[in-house]
């Protein structure tokens, strides 16, 4: 037991925890561009509730819709513990980190601790910038996907995750 928890790496796991956060959030609002009409149609609508017979959309659609995103931030997860699980291998790091992660993630997302609803003001900032809702979303999504993948593969991190001093 001793030896497994000297081979758990606090800062791999919070790093690796950071850029899995990214992911969740950048696969969240990419998926939102699978159907572009009616994501249009919420941030129209977002301040007002719409009667349910002026809704333009079918209820199949609606229903698509819901079932995409909410599995997106799943994908996310699975995605970037794929990718951390694929550095630990590489770099020869404990694999039980990444496992840490995924678990650590996955409950912070099902206890919402993850803190989406203060963040998204920061991370949506430069989006808001473009001329339509199209790019909003893709540019917004991108960036916090190359976020991610900054992190996961950044050379600097990977020093301060080997390195035996503390911060």
């Amino acid at each position: 037991m001793k030896e497994v928890l000297k081979r758990l790496n606090w800062k791999l796991i919070l790093v690796h925890f950071i850029a899995t956060w990214l992911f969740i959030h950048s696969f969240y609002i990419l998926f939102y561009l699978h159907d572009i009409e009616f994501t249009e149609f919420i941030m129209k609508n977002r301040n007002q509730t719409p009667v349910f017979n002026e809704i333009p959309f079918d209820t199949k659609r609606m229903s698509d819709f819901f079932i995409v995103t909410g599995i997106s931030k799943f994908i996310g997860l699975l995605v970037a513990f794929i990718i951390s699980l694929s550095i630990s291998f590489y770099r020869k790091w404990f694999w039980l980190n990444s496992v840490l992660v995924l678990l650590i993630t996955y409950s912070f997302f099902r206890l919402d601790f993850l803190l989406w609803d203060y963040l998204k003001v920061i991370f949506r900032l430069i989006g808001g910038f473009m001329p339509n809702i199209t790019l909003d979303f893709l540019v917004d999504g991108l960036v916090m996907l190359l976020l991610g993948l900054l992190v996961f593969f950044s050379k600097k991190l990977t020093q301060l995750i080997n390195s035996k001093k503390n911060i």
